[in-house]
């Protein structure tokens, strides 16, 4: 397509991401000062050579493409897993607080270089992840101390641990380890929140009166590194998004990879052949046939870009970057984004009402399962290689309709996690209520209880699931919170109450071993 200007809903195109994936797994070292020299200067050059080639890019889309300014939502670049990258490192220092050290001199050092370059402003790093799906080591225990000083002394660097597989089971233990990183840094987060300052604050003003026009309260500031963490099973290797991006071993030295943002894109879609029927009803297959003539566009969009990336690419350096070299995720990201009425202009869980019926309530799953079967079917043969996540994402925080959902009580948890067998990539950005009576380590115990529940579905429902789960102290259940962090993207949303200060899993959770991989795993 030559332009996309005449095309009436592409006005709400948006790429979610477009994502620098770097492979360093050649510059392990056991030095832990060579280690970083070298990673710092790969960097430099691959990195460079990306801000050179987006902006040219960016350009050429806008002007001769058609693309809608601002199209770009964030810039990213994903790393190969410090857990494995500092491995050898780890193995000849001695002491523990030394090793601890070590990792967050790495961690600092891409953080910085990549900022220095890319700026700090809607730029994620990601690559502070771990591969752990069949148990936990020395190493990783090592490595997992070492996560929440690096979220506190990096500014957009996250965090992803790899805790089951649908072919090796779920492990117990690494789930409990991950928890504990989960705690750790939600206590620091409601130490952090304390201390914000006005200057801090003054950037939400405007979101903060629009809530409290709508909810006739004032939501309360919360700083969260915990939205810089998620716990995966089965995660890709190639994901471009936050925060389980990172740049599996098996991936190319240097890879361009675009998530897509369209839940405006099928707002449009599901509304104009509702709309179309008045009060009559409306047939579903023209309602999916609308959304993938819709979503196709998007998609093919979307592979563009980022084959003008991958040209730009070359022409700023990197001579040896093939189209094989990256992918599209074909996911549906979202945002907290209103009008001035308050309306969400950019939610999944908005788009799916407008096949009339009250997001979280009875049929809404079907529906959802729907859409996102449409989304698939439609970028599947229009980018000439996907991967990531390709589900869609249903995050409580960043997606305005998600939040208003839990709000008016239509969306329940339970709900919400069975709502994850449809869909990716997981329980993602919701508030949870931690009452001051729940100790940190029964704390632990009920992360690990939800960590497991959200696994089981994905590993016994053969897909890629993940939890980013955000505790809240200090602010009551049902009040609203709006989310600070290095992260950014964060919104807001109501602090859900999962009564975890009345049942522990604490026996189950704590047992040894793994959960076996499902039967239907034996696929040989």
């Amino acid at each position: 397509m030559s332009s996309y200007k005449n095309l009436p809903y592409f006005g709400s195109f948006r790429l979610r991401t477009v994502t620098l994936g770097v492979n360093l797994i050649d510059r392990m070292d056991s030095d832990w000062n060579t280690m970083t020299a070298q990673i710092v200067e790969d960097l430099r050059k691959t990195v460079g050579a990306f801000k050179c080639a987006f902006d040219r890019a960016y350009q050429e889309a806008v002007e001769k493409k058609g693309f809608p300014e601002n199209f770009i939502q964030t810039r990213r670049v994903t790393v190969t897993p410090l857990d494995l990258l500092t491995r050898p490192a780890l193995r000849y220092t001695k002491e523990e607080s030394n090793q601890i050290d070590g990792i967050v001199k790495v961690a600092k050092a891409i953080d910085g270089t990549i900022t220095d370059i890319l700026g700090k402003s809607r730029v994620f790093i990601g690559g502070i992840s771990s591969l752990a799906q069949k148990g936990i080591n020395n190493a990783n225990r090592v490595f997992y101390k070492a996560i929440p000083r690096v979220l506190e002394e990096t500014s957009v660097m996250n965090a992803s641990i790899n805790v089951a597989t649908f072919k090796s089971g779920i492990d117990l233990e690494a789930i409990l380890a991950a928890s504990e990183v989960i705690a750790e840094v939600a206590i620091r987060d409601h130490e952090r929140t304390q201390k914000l300052t006005g200057e801090q604050l003054a950037p939400y003003e405007e979101k903060v009166n629009l809530l409290k026009q709508l909810y006739r309260e004032e939501p309360s500031p919360y700083w969260s590194n915990c939205a810089r963490i998620a716990v995966f099973n089965d995660a890709p290797p190639d994901n471009p998004f936050m925060a389980g991006g990172y740049q599996g071993p098996g991936e190319p030295e240097v890879s361009i990879n675009v998530g897509i943002n369209g839940a405006g894109i099928i707002e449009h879609a599901i509304r104009d052949v509702v709309s179309s029927y008045g009060s009559e009803p409306y047939l579903l297959s023209e309602v999916v046939m609308r959304i993938k003539e819709y979503m196709e566009n998007a998609y093919m969009a979307a592979e563009e870009f980022k084959k003008l990336v991958m040209k730009h690419m070359r022409d700023c350096g990197i001579k040896d970057i093939e189209d094989k070299d990256g992918i599209v995720d074909l996911s549906i990201a979202s945002s907290d984004d209103r009008d001035e009425n308050g309306k969400p202009t950019n939610s999944f869980a908005y788009a799916i009402e407008q096949l009339g019926l009250r997001f979280g309530h009875h049929g809404s799953l079907a529906a959802l399962a729907m859409v996102i079967d449409a989304v698939k079917k439609a970028g599947a043969f229009r980018v000439s290689y996907h991967g990531g996540l390709s589900g869609t994402f249903i995050p409580v925080s960043e997606d305005a309709g998600m939040a208003d959902a839990v709000a008016s009580h239509a969306l329940n948890f339970s709900k919400y996690m069975a709502m994850t067998a449809v869909s990716s990539v997981g329980i993602d950005m919701f508030p949870v209520y931690w009452p001051d009576s729940v100790s940190k380590e029964d704390f632990v115990y009920q992360l690990a209880g939800i960590i497991a529940d959200q696994t089981a579905i994905g590993v016994f429902t053969g897909k890629t699931t993940s939890v980013r789960i955000l505790p809240v102290k200090g602010v009551k259940p049902d009040e609203w919170v709006y989310f600070i962090g290095g992260a950014g993207l964060l919104g807001a949303a109501p602090v859900w109450d999962l009564n975890i200060d009345r049942f522990s899993p604490k026996k189950f959770v704590t047992a040894k071993g793994r959960i076996p991989a499902p039967i239907f795993s034996l696929r040989n």
